[in-house]
């Protein structure tokens, strides 16, 4: 009897190829009706699942490992009793797949806030990063999750996470045009000046991203938020997730850590002015139209900058060229205002021997502002040529009369340009000391305390007045009389 027991309990413990594959084959159909219970919500399948994994000896429901894990299966299908089914068996809420994203990344990506709710009450990592760098917030962007992304920022998410292309949630949400969640982002703490490479189409701040998409929206939404037309050195991204330094911090560096750098190299544009000058030459024609939108940012960009241009680059000759005549005094006024150097270095531009190129583009330019200025001179002695010959035997009094007219005229003409160079060289002043707040001039002037005819006198809006074509006046339909 004894030999009998001890060679059935050997059998048990060395079971035959037929008793392994028969059990294998049970352990695969189980793991296909657990997976199947997790994708329709049915926890009372579960149940009974657990029951038999444990009379089978093949442990729990929460141990057993599965491609994606449960969790992450049961928050991308958004079964929310399921969810909560394995958090209370202890299944642990941080675990990732083979792309290391965690169920909030998948509760992120299929806009499950009901699921995150749940995630977030024991999930300990809300920044957790994927193989791609992304966190749960920058997933939420990507797939327009507003209401994650609010929910998300809510539960204390980091704003200024980079992935590693160098994407951060703000320029993400510049990506889709989300302009609420734009706002909420920095509500939260978000950087609307940090400096960041991107791998394959720009480096810099969120404003040269905004401007490299022509975006006139969202860069006036980032100028009202205070974002810099200059890059600073305090904004400069020195981290990546993998913790080391980033790329072009260590190109310039050369690898050391010194932290006293200047302007990275992979910043092709010094300021965002310049830039919105050579993106508008990159996609204009022959003729700029003031109505495009490459001309709109350029516009609302030089309202808002208030440094000095620096020295005049053969874009911003490119650009005054091929303007139209109607808005070259305009552009020409501005740049005037924005820099006292800049109409210096562009009629230098043509007297020096920089090329044929740079020569002739100069000599062109100062042709146009010639024409420009001679305009309205030949409108006024045609007005006085028109009203002086209607008589033609006083000529001798209507020539006395029209040089003491030109005379007044030029005294009046000179008197006019004085005031016009005090009104803008006070306007540089001011917009220069409203810098020091090291956001912008659209920025500051918001939170000024004056009156709005002053704020319009700094934002430049007079010379869009002064160069626009008069409104069209309404007039009252002619009503005939009703017939009695």
């Amino acid at each position: 009897m004894g030999i009998i027991v001890t060679r059935i309990a050997d059998f048990w413990r060395h079971p035959g190829p037929e008793q392994t594959d028969t059990s294998h084959d049970l352990y695969k159909v189980f793991l296909k009706e657990v997976i199947a219970a997790v994708d329709k919500g049915n926890c009372e399948a579960l149940d009974v699942l657990q029951e038999e994994a444990q009379i089978n000896c093949w442990g729990s429901i929460e141990s057993l490992q599965t491609v994606p894990p449960l969790l992450c299966r049961a928050a991308a299908k958004g079964r929310k009793q399921v969810i909560k089914y394995l958090l209370e068996l202890g299944v642990n809420a941080d675990e990732t797949d083979t792309s290391g994203m965690t169920p909030l990344h998948h509760a992120c990506r299929g806009k499950r806030t009901d699921c995150m709710r749940l995630l977030l009450s024991k999930a300990r990592e809300i920044d957790r990063r994927d193989v791609w760098g992304r966190t749960p917030l920058i997933k939420a962007l990507v797939y327009r999750g507003l209401e994650a992304a609010e929910l998300l920022l809510e539960k204390g998410a980091n704003p200024n996470a980079v992935d590693i292309y160098g994407m951060t949630p703000v320029t993400t949400a510049i990506d889709y045009n989300l302009t609420d969640i734009l706002r909420t982002l920095v509500s939260h703490g978000a950087d609307v000046n940090q400096v960041n490479q991107h791998s394959f189409r720009w480096s810099g701040p969120p404003l040269y991203l905004a401007i490299n998409n022509q975006n006139t929206d969202m860069v006036n939404e980032l100028l009202r938020l205070g974002a810099t037309t200059v890059p600073r050195l305090q904004d400069y991204t020195t981290t990546r997730p993998s913790g080391g330094l980033s790329w072009s911090y260590l190109q310039f560096t050369g690898g050391t850590t010194n932290h006293h750098v200047g302007l990275t190299p992979t910043l092709t544009h010094s300021n965002a002015v310049s830039m919105a000058m050579a993106e508008l030459m990159k996609r204009g024609h022959e003729h700029i139209d003031n109505d495009c939108q490459g001309m709109e940012i350029l516009m609302a960009l030089l309202s808002a900058h208030g440094h000095p241009l620096g020295p005049s680059p053969d874009v911003l000759v490119r650009v005054l060229i091929n303007s139209r005549p109607s808005d070259f005094s305009m552009l020409l006024h501005k740049l005037q205002v924005c820099s006292s150097s800049c109409q210096d270095g562009m009629v230098g531009l043509g007297q020096t021997d920089r090329g044929g190129d740079a020569t002739s583009a100069g000599l062109r330019l100062q042709r146009q502002q010639q024409q420009a200025q001679e305009i309205p001179n030949q409108q006024a002695i045609g007005n006085n040529n028109n009203n002086n010959n209607d008589e033609d035997d006083d000529s001798g009094n209507n020539s006395s009369n029209n040089s003491s007219n030109n005379s007044s005229n030029s005294s009046k003409k000179k008197i006019h340009r004085r005031v016009t160079s005090l009104q803008n060289q006070a306007r540089r002043v001011v917009r220069k000391s409203v810098m020091r707040s090291g956001r912008n001039v659209v920025w500051a002037t918001k939170r000024l305390q004056c009156p709005p005819a002053l704020k319009s006198l700094i934002l430049l809006r007079d010379i869009d007045r002064a160069y626009s074509p008069p409104s069209p006046r309404f007039t009252k339909p002619f009503m005939p009389p009703a017939s009695s």
